[in-house]
């Protein structure tokens, strides 16, 4: 967690500031805990074949979990709107995800759905490509958003620095 520490069951230190976790995803090892000075903290999730929840075959409440967290980022990112669907599509228009991750938003709402309502039932495969398409919307947007724009100001400075006149010895400005 990147110079931050454990300490106690669901908390994390970083410098004197202890936050709570906000929230995880089935013991699966996805966890955003906003709050934390930096920004949220997003580990890499181990998947399904360690979920113990869905290795139970608790489909339904994998897919649940799966929306849940989709909630939490649309409320961690302060997409407006009234309903799941308008906060997804807000995160589209907001420029935080694509068209296809609009798409694998919207799959793991009526997914979630199936699983909260039990309107119809969560096969197996369902459940892991929710918890697939949970990861990679944290990924795209806690991790690779992140890495990306570091890197673009990277190539800034460098092309800033040989654009920039040399500098001149002070012999030279006699």
């Amino acid at each position: 967690m990147g110079g931050q520490q454990r300490r106690g069951e669901g908390a994390v230190e970083q410098g004197e500031q202890v936050v709570e976790q906000g929230w995880g995803l089935l013991g699966c090892g996805i966890r955003l805990c906003s709050g934390v000075v930096g920004g949220p903290i997003c580990a890499r999730p181990a998947g399904f074949r360690r979920c113990p929840i869905h290795q139970a075959g608790a489909y339904w409440a994998t897919a649940t979990m799966a929306r849940r967290t989709l909630e939490l980022v649309c409320k961690d990112q302060g997409a407006a709107g009234s309903n799941l669907a308008k906060k997804t599509e807000w995160l589209e228009q907001d420029n935080k995800i694509e068209g296809r991750l609009l798409d694998w938003a919207t799959a793991l709402r009526f997914v979630g759905n199936d699983g909260t309502h039990g309107d119809a039932e969560v096969k197996r495969q369902d459940a892991e490509d929710a918890l697939v398409f949970t990861e990679a919307l944290l990924e795209h947007i806690y991790v690779l958003t992140v890495q990306y724009e570091k890197f673009s100001e990277r190539r800034q400075k460098r092309a800033a620095k040989k654009s920039a006149p040399a500098p001149q010895s002070p012999a030279a400005q006699n």
